[in-house]
């Protein structure tokens, strides 16, 4: 069997399905899976599979043309090989692969020489097709509207697997996704996504979020099943899935709706600048950013190495407490500055809105924001200490 392919065309679907293949190791898991099926019109065509055991990827090769072939036909190379060949191969960039069953040696055609691989048994990898088939579709929308919901909440996913493994997840609720690593929580609201459960990992976000890039401005399906989930770009089937994780993630009282007891208007330049600026002078192990409100404006503070305590005022544009609201401490309130700089990065416009909330013992900030066809809430607590 002989496939016929441009070296750009096989690029294409090597992108989408490299975000699934394992880096380490020499087993399936490694290699990328060269597929050849027959369509409805009984014409062969190719795809490449990829999966890491937990994640999987698939895409159709674009243009490949298939020559002597008889049978549905699978074979493997290992992905570092296949990449380390690409750029090398010359002009024109036209590569044929010729697969021998009987040895299961795959021969690489190019320009200037004809290195060949040993594939592996490509009946050993597990395919997803009764998966797929058995899976509902939750929903359809613009990939752009969920990678900006995917990419942003999984900033805020805990890693602490052992402890807290519902926490290791962000999750798709009633149309909103829910993520937080116990300093910080995050809600998207995603228009469209009502009907959907997705629960990614943490670890398998930036995968995602590399699929849904390559989406572009086109489409992304959204299939469900009970053990698996896919999303997929319908122009051509290319596809990103997952096993999905056990570990629902918690129930926790947080509304979008609800009011703030102090709001300060912020100008976000300036509070990047600060961090900035206290953050190069104190430890560097030390995230504690100390924030107090004063005649005009707000200062924030951080403890140098030296020991010695180092302001940064910033202009309050807008302030305005309800008139149930409980006193801010008066010496002000600690938060994490990490957290805080994932939100204020996320952020859109020169101004940033502080909701302050005071709790028994300490409080929490509301950062509430639309973007993207989102509505984006962030939630950091902070201390009174």
């Amino acid at each position: 069997m002989k496939i016929t392919v441009a070296k750009q065309d096989l690029e294409a679907a090597l992108a989408v399905v490299s975000n699934s293949i394992s880096s380490g190791g020499n087993d399936i898991h490694s290699h990328y899976v060269f597929r050849v099926e027959e369509d409805d019109a009984q014409q062969p065509f190719v795809s490449v599979l990829t999966s890491s055991g937990r994640m999987f990827s698939g895409c159709t090769v674009k243009a490949a043309k298939v020559d002597d072939f008889e049978d549905p036909t699978m074979f493997t190379i290992e992905g570092k090989r296949l990449k380390l060949l690409l750029p090398h191969v010359g002009e024109p960039s036209v590569l044929v692969f010729d697969y021998d069953a009987d040895t299961k040696v795959v021969t690489v055609k190019t320009k200037s020489t004809t290195p060949e691989f040993q594939s592996l048994d490509a009946q050993t990898f597990k395919l997803w097709d009764d998966a797929l088939k058995d899976a509902t579709l939750a929903c359809t929308m613009p990939a752009t509207r969920l990678l900006a919901a995917v990419s942003y909440s999984s900033g805020f996913v805990s890693d602490q697997e052992g402890n807290s493994p519902n926490l290791c997840v962000l999750e798709a609720r009633d149309g909103v996704i829910y993520s937080t690593d116990k300093r910080a929580a995050t809600l998207v609201k995603v228009d469209g996504i009502e009907e959907s459960a997705l629960r990614v990992h943490g670890k398998d976000a930036s995968s995602a979020v590399a699929f849904l890039t390559l989406c572009g401005d086109s489409n992304v399906e959204v299939w469900e099943g009970d053990k698996t989930q896919f999303l997929v770009r319908p122009e051509d089937g290319a596809l990103f899935g997952t096993a999905r994780f056990l570990a629902r993630f918690p129930d926790i009282g947080i509304s979008m709706d609800d009011e703030d007891q102090h709001q300060w208007l912020l100008s976000r330049p300036e509070i990047i600048r600060g961090i900035g600026v206290l953050n190069a002078a104190a430890a560097l192990e030390d995230n504690r950013l100390r924030v107090r409100k004063v005649d005009g404006g707000v200062v924030m503070s951080m403890r140098a190495m030296t020991g010695k305590v180092i302001d940064f005022p910033v202009e309050c544009i807008e302030s305005e407490s309800a008139d149930d609201a409980t006193d801010l401490p008066p010496n002000g309130f600690t938060l994490d500055h990490q957290c805080l700089s994932k939100v204020l990065k996320s952020w859109t416009g020169d101004t940033i809105r502080f909701g302050i909330n005071v709790k028994k013992n300490g409080g929490f900030c509301r950062f509430l924001n639309e973007t993207e066809g989102n509505t984006f809430l962030s939630i950091v607590a902070w201390s009174g200490k």
